[in-house]
């Protein structure tokens, strides 16, 4: 009954959002033209054209609410001459079909998939290569320190540890898409340190990080390899495995690498980075693709290095992958799909994390091609199967 009332909700809800749609759209028109504007004549379709495309998907697909259609639309770069939205799959149409998993997972479980400190101690336990975990860093009686994950024991300076390991990485328990994260450096004052390449006073780092009992994980700073390093040695540039639940249990189903730009520490496209594909060889694809204010775009080369991506394969990419099935099968079926972020060290690959919400519309467009296929004949079987038990 209450699965029922659930979706009676949503299918309101998606009537009542269709009926939006097409006054939302006639706003959504000065948008439209700007970004043809932008692109040009010789690139863009025209503003019709993209007009009576976005109003056949809402018509014919389950592709609202209207800020996510506008969304994947632009980010897949639908709009660019020749681009058939036919042949991808938008992200709401991907939530609709797994969402019935999801109500069949136990809700801890699934809180705790995206979980930083529980599923970097799980991976931990069945020995899967993760980054040394220092503890978790809060504020105390107005100083920073670090305490052991299960809160045992005395708690340690932050600078003390600094001043040993020369720099850490911290992240928030929860979050994604690079949110909250910092590189921690050591400075020789030790009221002072340097965040995210910039430096800051440890009273104010406590005060913007650490205030009201806010917890932060704190990890060794993991070193990679020089092939990964060399496109933007400011930041860890991780891969994102993207793993499923197969018939025969998890399965590797597309990649990528990610890249930080201008200096940052953190590699995310929502952060401003860049997004490559990795074909199943561990070859780079040609292009990557860049966010601009508008849509998106396609660069041959980091523009920061100037590194060309064409010819270069990951190292260890076969490990990477095979790290990644393993640690999905920790999880039971209805955890059908995860996005896994590998640094490649020197030595090979480890996790720095697992997400539950990886992007469709990213992993599509970094594979040069849609899914719609793949979706139907692939994707849709395997869920369907793992319903039936």
């Amino acid at each position: 009954m209450k699965h029922f009332f659930k979706r009676l909700s949503y299918r309101l809800g998606y009537i009542r959002r269709r009926m939006q749609a097409p006054a939302r759209l006639r706003k959504a028109r000065g948008y439209i033209e700007r970004v043809c504007k932008a692109q040009g004549t010789d690139v863009c379709k025209t503003p019709d054209e993209i007009t009576a495309e976005l109003l056949e998907l809402i018509r014919t697909r389950h592709v609202l609410p209207f800020r996510d259609l506008i969304s994947d639309y632009f980010e897949l770069m639908l709009h660019i001459k020749g681009a058939n939205p036919a042949d991808f799959v938008f992200m709401n149409e991907w939530k609709a079909a797994v969402a019935p998993l999801g109500e069949r997972l136990d809700p801890a479980l699934a809180a705790a998939v995206d979980n930083k400190q529980e599923h970097s101690a799980l991976f931990r336990k069945h020995g899967l290569r993760v980054p040394a975990i220092m503890g978790l860093l809060s504020a105390r009686e107005g100083k920073a320190v670090i305490c052991a994950e299960d809160g045992s024991g005395t708690p340690t300076p932050l600078t003390d540890v600094l001043r040993e390991h020369k720099a850490l990485f911290c992240k928030p328990l929860a979050e994604f898409q690079g949110r909250g994260c910092a590189l921690l450096e050591a400075l020789p004052a030790e009221d002072k340190l340097r965040v995210n390449g910039k430096e800051q006073s440890l009273n104010d780092f406590i005060t913007e990080s650490l205030t009201g009992g806010y917890q932060l994980l704190v990890e060794e700073a993991v070193q990679q390899h020089e092939t990964i390093a060399a496109f933007h040695p400011a930041s860890v540039n991780t891969l994102r495995v993207w793993t499923i639940w197969a018939k025969n249990g998890p399965e590797y189903f597309q990649g990528a690498l990610r890249m930080g730009r201008g200096g940052k520490h953190v590699d995310n496209v929502h952060a401003g980075g860049i997004c490559i594909g990795v074909k199943d060889d561990g070859a780079l694809f040609p292009g990557a693709y860049v966010a601009t204010d508008l849509t998106t775009e396609i660069i041959t080369e980091h523009p920061d290095t100037h590194v060309a991506f064409d010819g270069v394969k990951i190292p260890f990419y076969e490990e990477a992958k095979k790290l990644c099935c393993a640690a999905h099968s920790l999880y039971p079926r209805e955890v059908f799909d995860l996005g896994w972020d590998i640094a490649i060290t020197p030595t090979g690959p480890l996790i720095i994390e697992v997400n539950s919400k990886a992007s469709v519309t990213g992993m599509q467009l970094t594979g040069m091609a849609g899914w719609q296929e793949r979706f139907r004949k692939k994707l849709l079987p395997e869920i369907q199967a793992v319903l039936r038990g």
